[in-house]
């Protein structure tokens, strides 16, 4: 069953990936015109330029652009219109669409207004710009006088001069040409400076205006460059020697082209209006990481360990490509500069890493508790585990989405008559200008690749499925918002469409990117995003006739098809996950544990409660009633009664209120093993013989910090005599003709625990009725306000004498005293409260 499922990944990822080749020519802007030699080499080319013209560059920087002229190709559709050749054809016929520019600058520092691109840097302090065609020919030379480039080629006349420069120097053969003639260009001779334009310890001084020359292709259908122009000024070079001065004439080459006259169109621009949603697009997923994120992590679901390595692992991929990127610039920029530059995308990193970190939080902290999302092969892969069958269905299946995803770009970018080009970051294809290359497309790819998934795929969905039942409706709101970001914030290619044009062609891709997510899972997803991103990255270097580019494309080739293998094979000999011993991060071992002690501390208060009285005593003469507040779940308070018969058959309350040092679990043990050896007694024995007789028994269980207060009361309403004994607790409280006092106690009155015997007293009070009497434990009068000042004995008895009694019950007298020490203690009591509230009748 599971191998006829796969087969129906397998079947439409094989066709998408060969409609995407088929397709390809088509499309793609740089199809049949793979790079044929690297950056270095351009800048070989270069200065293989610039030497003969005898132009020193040791004091400049030098940087390689590679170019992409979709501009140019879009004003070629747009002006031709009908029966216009596929950029491919283009290319086939030499018209290179793509090819090499070679910036050399002077230093920049922090106080220059520059980016990082090649007419910004050559606006700011660019002296030599050289462009190369793909097969590199010199296609565009460009000096900048204002900023001191000097040229110098010798010679007595400037057509020959010129032709010199065409056929040696750029390798041009004017026997395919036809000189069209020479113009002359007035006040161009006072850029120079005589006196600081120096150039090898010699001079050269302008003589005359710029002359223009051009040459005409004499077969119009053989070749590429149809035009060559070349502009050139007489100077003198004055060189010094032993002798004197000599000079020499010779010729500045200003300027130099060879070109198509359909090159002469201005380039169009293309998705002006993307930046505004790009920012749109970075806001809004942040909102969704930062809401998801967040939220679990102030639920105490994170797993430090794993966050703090993804974060790190992010922080290095981001900071570790647009490093290497920016080492391209390292001649062109001053050391400050260069460091204020490399400590702003450390700090990008940064930010990178904990935007990461959070997306990584929300995801995992979901899947586990819906137990879906390959969540279990991810708990294996971080304990570095990864043979399994359902890693090779995972792999497979992503490399099906893959070639899906490449299949339906192919289609929609083919029926819409658009075309695709490189766009690897926000600086555009950079790719080919940096080192290692294989480096930093992998870094480019993982990162971007695992940030989608997790981030905006992952993310998203979970966002909508906590949010909305209906699973369909969920769907539908994910693919449509996640198509939107995907067009602008997780793209790995760009096209000549606007910017509505790519979001609705990214929301279709995002169909099968959800699904894939729904149904298997982030492995698969991320799976399919690297396989497509790295597929479209090497296409430019495929078939090169250079080494040192076409190794690219095979070795990246080979890091596609590893995975693969790994898939295929796990897939049919791994084990499965399931025999893996489960993960249980130490968060929810921590939540697992903590509800498990809040289930005991549950059931202990529950059996707390049960061991005291439930309901009140029915016995004539007197109104009974009593309560318990923990000071945590559970407390060390403890209150009974009991009702027996003397020897007249008369009935007898018996009283009990304890207090054990300490709170919570270890205090609630010993109040309920107060209850077992105080309730069988309470039956026959008088209060002062029960404390004697346990006496020892706590002694002998209890430590040295331990002790217990208690005070026990036996009451015969008849006669209404109440005999007590106590043992440290607190003096009861006695109400009568609105007057409350305490109840004094007979000595010893130590501590249960304090000492191993104990010879207790009690006394006897002869009640009245009328009377109010109140057994309390010390959190009554040791409750504290905001302030830290404790209610006290003495405002104790203040209050229960303002305390109207005569009137009310005892329930009721028992609940406004709680009511005045919750508010006295803003319901934040210290200790375990106890109150017995008795009315004599």
């Amino acid at each position: 069953m599971v191998q006829n499922r796969l087969i129906y990944w397998l079947i439409p990822g094989i066709a998408g990936l060969l409609l995407f080749f088929l397709l390809r020519s088509e499309i793609d802007f740089l199809a049949d015109a793979t790079i044929q030699y690297s950056g270095d080499k351009a800048v070989e080319l270069s200065t293989s330029i610039l030497q003969p013209l005898n132009i020193e560059t040791d004091t400049l920087g030098v940087i390689a652009f590679r170019q992409q002229k979709y501009g140019l190709y879009q004003s070629l559709r747009d002006s031709l219109k009908e029966n216009v050749p596929l950029a491919s054809q283009f290319n086939a016929q030499n018209f290179y669409l793509h090819g090499w520019e070679v910036i050399t600058a002077g230093v920049l520092d922090l106080n220059d207004s520059f980016n990082l691109t090649a007419g910004s840097i050559y606006n700011a302090s660019g002296i030599y710009r050289t462009e190369f065609d793909n097969r590199g020919h010199l296609k565009r030379f460009t000096m900048n006088r204002e900023r001191g480039g000097n040229s110098f080629v010798e010679g007595d006349s400037l057509p020959e001069i010129a032709r010199m420069v065409i056929e040696d120097i750029f390798s041009y053969d004017l026997q395919e040409y036809e000189f069209m003639g020479e113009d002359v260009t007035e006040g161009a001779a006072d850029v120079y400076d005589p006196e600081t334009e120096e150039f090898s310890l010699q001079q050269l001084t302008p003589t005359g205006n710029l002359n223009h020359f051009r040459w005409q292709k004499k077969q119009s259908d053989d070749g590429y460059e149809r035009f060559i122009e070349v502009e050139l000024q007489p100077v003198i070079f004055q060189e010094h020697s032993d002798e004197g001065y000599r000079e020499i004439a010779g010729a500045s080459v200003v300027h130099f082209e060879a070109y198509h006259e359909l090159e002469q169109l201005p380039a169009t621009s293309i998705a002006e209006d993307f930046v505004i949603f790009f920012f749109i697009g970075i806001a809004l997923i942040t909102l969704f990481v930062f809401i998801e994120g967040l939220g679990q992590m102030f639920k105490g679901r994170v797993d430090w360990k794993r966050v703090l390595f993804v974060s790190l692992v992010i922080l290095i991929g981001t900071f570790g490509w647009r490093a290497l990127y920016l080492l391209n610039f390292t001649d062109i920029l001053t050391t400050q500069a260069n460091f204020v530059v490399q400590i702003n995308q450390l700090i990008y990193g940064f930010v990178m890493g904990l935007f990461a970190a959070l997306a990584y939080i929300g995801w995992e902290a979901y899947a586990r508790r819906e137990k879906k999302f390959q969540i279990n092969l991810i708990d294996a892969f971080w304990q570095g585990k990864f043979y399994f069958r359902e890693t090779g269905e995972s792999i497979v299946k992503g490399y099906s989405l893959g070639g899906i995803l490449l299949g339906l770009t192919a289609i929609m970018v083919y029926g819409s008559g658009l075309y695709l080009f490189q766009m690897d970051s926000q600086f555009g294809f950079t790719e080919p200008m940096n080192k290692p290359r294989l480096l930093t497309i992998n870094l480019s790819v993982i990162v971007s690749a695992a940030l989608i998934s997790v981030a905006m795929i992952g993310i998203l969905y979970n966002f909508f499925h906590k949010r909305i039942k209906h699973s369909l409706i969920v769907m539908g709101v994910s693919i449509l918002i996640g198509g939107i970001l995907l067009s602008v914030v997780g793209r790995f290619f760009a096209t000549n469409g606007t910017i509505f044009n790519e979001a609705l062609m990214f929301v279709v891709l995002a169909v099968p990117l959800f699904y894939a997510y729904r149904e298997s899972g982030v492995i698969s997803v991320f799976a399919g995003l690297w396989m497509m991103a790295s597929i479209i990255a090497i296409l430019p270097y495929a078939g090169s006739p250079s080494f040192e580019v076409s190794h690219v494309a095979w070795i990246q080739g080979l890091f596609i098809t590893v995975p693969f293998v790994f898939g295929l094979i796990s897939y049919r000999n791994g084990p499965m996950v399931s025999e893996f011993e489960k993960y249980v991060p130490e968060y929810e071992e921590k939540m697992i544990r903590t509800l498990r002690i809040e289930n005991e501390l549950q059931i202990a208060r529950q059996t707390q409660e049960k061991l005291m009285p439930l309901e009140a005593p029915d016995i004539q003469g007197v109104e009974l009633f009593g309560y318990f507040i923990p000071s945590s779940e559970v407390g060390g308070d403890y209150f009974d009664y009991v009702i027996t018969k003397n020897l007249k058959g008369e009935e007898e309350l018996s009283i009990a209120i304890v207090d054990v040092s300490g709170k919570a679990m270890r205090a609630a043990m010993l109040a309920v093993f107060m209850c077992g050896l105080l309730r069988s007694r309470m039956y026959t024995d008088e209060p002062a013989n029960i404390l004697r007789e346990i006496s020892s028994v706590i002694y002998e269980k209890t430590d040295q910090k331990t002790f217990i207060t208690c005070q026990l009361a036996r009451y015969e309403p008849v006669m209404r005599k109440l005999r007590l004994s106590n043992a440290g607790h607190c003096n009861p409280i006695l109400k009568r003709a609105g007057q409350a006092r305490f109840l004094p106690s007979d000595e010893p009155r130590y501590p249960l625990g304090v000492r191993e015997f104990v010879a207790y007293r009690q006394s006897e009070v002869e009640l009245q009725p009328g009377d109010l009497l109140l057994f309390y434990s010390d959190g009554f009068p040791e409750a504290t306000d905001a302030d830290g000042d404790r209610f006290g004995f003495e405002t104790m008895l203040r209050f229960i004498e303002s305390v109207e009694t005569d009137q009310k019950s005892a329930r009721v007298i028992a609940t406004e005293v709680k009511k005045r020490i919750e508010e006295f203690s803003n319901n934040n009591l210290a200790d375990d409260t106890t109150l017995l509230c008795i009315k004599v009748q």
